[in-house]
């Protein structure tokens, strides 16, 4: 996974090669970017999915240890479901 030690030594590179005489041609910079955008986007995506799952879970688990306590139950549980749709509006 990346890491920002990782990114920091790459920008330092660009910056040391940007610096000398040979610089590198404008495609060739914008295909760079790109590519670490798209890898900064994927670990921010995959981040975000493990927090959504861990979140579920944790509030899943709370949920339960107290509908054992007393019976009323929140009114967005459901939301928390993975078969939950949010576009059927037969409810």
């Amino acid at each position: 996974m990346l890491n920002v030690h990782f990114l920091h030594q790459l920008m330092s590179q660009y910056s040391f090669v940007a610096q000398t005489k040979h610089e590198w041609p404008p495609m060739v910079v914008r295909r760079a970017l790109d590519v670490l955008d798209l890898l900064l986007t994927f670990q921010f995506n995959t981040r975000l999915e493990s927090f959504i799952a861990k979140f579920k879970t944790a509030e899943i688990s709370a949920s339960a240890k107290k509908s054992k306590l007393r019976t009323s139950t929140n009114i967005l549980m459901p939301l928390l479901y993975d078969d939950f749709d949010p576009f059927d509006t037969s409810k």
